[in-house]
């Protein structure tokens, strides 16, 4: 069993536990041998290099394999060379990492990762290199649609951010293991259609917010085994028919702008596992959110 550390536990370091990351290790200063024997001492998973939270070099020449890093979480915007962390390819598993925007990471010299949270610049030229990738999480993707990402067979979450370009799903053929996705701030994201590449069992959760082209929900009406659908934001939507099919449907967000044209609140009613609600009342509703909460004994 793990020793359970003070939160506190060296001048230029803090070690906590997180429930994503599991024991994290947060530099709050220079590295030096303490925070290197802490890795070991306390049996840590992560590794976070924060400058908002005290962490001070510039460089990263202190990584070498012998640390053993399986998650590292790096926001340094000043740090131009990140090639120190392919030393941690044996071993290296997770990468969040926020640097210049000058840098360049080659994932093919990185073969153990599986999941990254990145800036599309970073990666653009190397993430149809990697083999095992699991998860992304990609902010300022430039692609009109998703062939630019490549195949990943293994790949089963999939989150894009602030992405202007995007216009359809185009590609998404060539990630057959997708079980989530996630299109956030997409203004000229129009078309779902390619929805329909999927198994309709695969896909358990879908996050398609501050997309306000998309317009119809048509496309899915293909995706029977979704549980989670976030349509926050989206403004105009012709209706909610679509989501009849959706019959393992537990959790529904329509927030903020998101409004359904028709008015016709209907198609909720005949969801049976349809649980959570988050949905703005309007007096053109029939009926209203409250009552369709009612019947199905759903809560916000």
């Amino acid at each position: 069993m793990k020793p359970q550390p003070p939160e506190l536990v060296g001048e230029y370091f803090t070690i906590y536990d997180s429930a994503l990351q599991g024991r994290t290790l947060s530099v709050s200063g220079p590295w030096n041998s303490a925070v290197e024997a802490a890795l070991t001492e306390f049996d840590v998973d992560s590794v976070s290099l924060n400058y908002a939270l005290g962490y001070s070099e510039r460089s990263l020449d202190f990584l070498h394999s012998g640390l053993n890093i399986r998650k590292l979480s790096i926001l340094s915007r000043t740090t131009v060379d990140i090639s120190p962390v392919y030393r941690l390819a044996s071993t290296l598993q997770y990468l969040s990492i926020e640097v210049s925007t000058r840098s360049r990471l080659d994932l093919a010299l990185l073969p153990q990762i599986q999941t990254i949270r990145v800036d599309w610049s970073l990666i653009k030229d190397s993430v149809a290199q990697v083999e095992d990738l699991r998860i992304a999480v990609i902010s300022r993707y430039a692609g009109e649609d998703l062939r630019p990402i490549g195949m990943h067979l293994g790949l089963v979450s999939l989150e894009l951010d602030n992405i202007p370009k995007i216009r359809t799903l185009s590609g998404i053929e060539f990630l057959p293991s997708l079980s989530s996705l996630g299109i956030y701030g997409a203004r000229t994201f129009t078309d779902m259609s390619q929805l329909r590449e999927l198994a309709p069992n695969l896909i358990k959760e879908i996050q398609i917010e501050s997309c306000k082209s998309v317009g119809s929900l048509e496309a899915l009406q293909a995706c029977q085994g979704l549980e989670f659908l976030n349509i926050g934001n989206l403004g105009p939507i012709d209706s909610l028919t679509p989501l009849r099919t959706l019959k393992l449907l537990k959790r529904l967000y329509a927030y903020e702008s998101t409004m359904i044209i028709d008015g016709d609140l209907s198609p909720l009613a005949d969801l049976p596992h349809l649980r959570q609600l988050k949905m703005m009342n309007r007096k053109s509703y029939t009926p209203s959110v409250a009552k369709i909460m009612e019947v199905l004994g759903a809560s916000e």
